[in-house]
Formats: C-alpha cells, sequence, structure tokens
C-alpha cells in the first residue's frame, strides 16, 4: 500500500484478574425486636434503589494484545478507526481508550506526544465510514507508556449521542520510522479502517475518505481489531 509501512513482531498475550470481597457483620441482641424491624426495611429501600443503576457499555472488538503496529513511510498524518453497534445503555460515548505502538517493540512514540480522538456516526449504519458524520473530537496526549499494550483513556468533554453503526478514531501525526497505531491480529473481527494524509497536520477530520488514502483494513492486507475502544453511559 502506498506510504504504509507494517511491521510485525510477536506480542505476549495478557491476562486480567479481579478479585471480590465480601465483609461480614452481625448484631446480636435480647430484646430489640423494633431495632431489627426497622433494619429489614431499611436493607429493602437501599436494594430498590440500587437496582436502578445501570452500568456503562465498553466497546472492544481487540483482545488486549498487540501482534502489529503501523506508520506511514514518510511520515504524515495517521488516521484509524474501529466500528461498533450501539448498545443499549451505552448510546452516550463519554470515553475513548487507545494503546500505542505494539507490545515489546518501539515504535518511537513517546509520552507527550499528540494525537486526537473522534466519534462518528455511520448515517446509513452500512459499517463504511466513508460517509461517517463527526460528531465529537477531544485533543490529547500519550501519558501511558506504549509499546505495552496500555490503553490512554480521553474523556471526551462533549459526550458523543450515537445510533446504530458508529465509530471511534484516532489521528496521529508523526514522523518517519514511527508506528503509532496498534493492531491486534489474533482472531480480526471487527470493522477497522485507516486513512492519511501525508502532509503533517493536513489531514481533513470531516471527511476521512477524501484524504490521499482510505482503505477498510482487510482490504489493504492488515486484517485485525485496531486496539481502540469506547465507553457509554
Amino acid at each position: 500500500m502506498k506510504n504504509l509501512w507494517l511491521v510485525l513482531l510477536c506480542a505476549i498475550a495478557l491476562t486480567f484478574a479481579v478479585g471480590c470481597g465480601n465483609d461480614d457483620d452481625g448484631e446480636t441482641g435480647d430484646t430489640d425486636t423494633d431495632t431489627d424491624t426497622d433494619t429489614d426495611t431499611d436493607t429493602d429501600t437501599d436494594t430498590d434503589t440500587d437496582s436502578d443503576t445501570y452500568p456503562d457499555v465498553d466497546y472492544i472488538a481487540d483482545d488486549g494484545s498487540s501482534e502489529n503496529a503501523l506508520g506511514l513511510t514518510a511520515g504524515g498524518d495517521l488516521w484509524w478507526a474501529m466500528g461498533f453497534d450501539t448498545q443499549a445503555g451505552g448510546e452516550s460515548i463519554i470515553e475513548i481508550h487507545v494503546a500505542f505502538g505494539w507490545n515489546g517493540g518501539s515504535s518511537g512514540v513517546a509520552i507527550g506526544d499528540p494525537f486526537i480522538a473522534l466519534v462518528y456516526n455511520d448515517p446509513n449504519d452500512d459499517g463504511d465510514p466513508s460517509d461517517a458524520v463527526l460528531l465529537s473530537t477531544e485533543s490529547a496526549t500519550v501519558t501511558v507508556a506504549p509499546d505495552a499494550d496500555g490503553f490512554d483513556t480521553v474523556v471526551l468533554s462533549s459526550p458523543a449521542n450515537v445510533s446504530g453503526t458508529f465509530f471511534v478514531a484516532v489521528v496521529m501525526t508523526h514522523t518517519a520510522g514511527m508506528f503509532p497505531a496498534s493492531l491486534d491480529q489474533t482472531a480480526p473481527a471487527g470493522v477497522g479502517y485507516l486513512a492519511y494524509s501525508s502532509t503533517p497536520g493536513g489531514f481533513n477530520n470531516d471527511s476521512p475518505a477524501g484524504n490521499d488514502g482510505f482503505y477498510e483494513n482487510g482490504a489493504a492486507g492488515f486484517a485485525g481489531n485496531w486496539l481502540l475502544r469506547a465507553t457509554g453511559t
């Protein structure tokens, strides 16, 4: 592909475990019947209130481990995006999560490097962002060490309301020899796209398909899921 350079390295899959703990407490009494009744009533009321609270929805296509990373041979603006179907309770996108480089490699990305996170609506829900409508952008910098499958979290100052199919994307200006876009190729299943502008700072965020190059991952020979996620509420 013109101006695209694929770097392939093996990565070690990461496994995360979450532990839970329970706290037990109890009280004994001889004749405090009224006190026991009040406690039961309060507990029932609190339980009903908590049942009205719903968790956030995480939109994830990757497995958390990168095998490859992409960059432009001569440098420029690289844009990469993942598509998702809106889930009930997750119609308002509040965060975008992105990893840079590849696990154990040397992508050239450094803490403090700037990038932009974006959210797009797919107006006809066909999974093709060539006609995507830009909903939200947020400027950010890399804060988590690259090349270790760690995710930067970008909190959107203006949440993006989505429906049907939507895309989250990142655009980064980089120099020759850098490989910012982290790619999971273990089991390609998502809807991934990439685009670029050869002119640093020249990428048109409003029309990704109108830049120097625009490709679906598989069609470009880079089948896989970007390490790029979203959280909705």
